[in-house]
């Protein structure tokens, strides 16, 4: 008669309910309320995403992107802008 080695007890996996929810950021605006804010068209502020001058989240579906930018990015840029700015006029 062999004996079986004793089995280690197997943690079943975390069910969905018992998992942490990953954190959330922080609202996010998308286009045309970025394009309000700056003053300026949708089409513009997606140029601004697109050549790397605005950060965004895209949230692209299959036909289309849809950016998302969080508050503290739109922060962001308004400050470099308003600083290049007085930079060019000598501020």
């Amino acid at each position: 008669m062999t004996r079986k080695a004793p089995q280690k007890a197997v943690k079943p996996a975390p069910t969905p309910s018992k998992a942490k929810a990953p954190k959330l950021p922080a609202q996010r605006l998308n286009v045309p309320r970025i394009a309000a804010a700056l003053g300026c068209s949708a089409p513009t502020v997606t140029r601004l995403i697109e050549t790397g001058q605005l950060d965004a989240l895209d949230v692209r579906t299959r036909t289309q992107h849809a950016y998302r930018i969080s508050p503290a990015d739109l922060a962001r840029f308004e400050s470099a802008r308003s600083t290049a700015q007085e930079a060019q006029h000598g501020r």
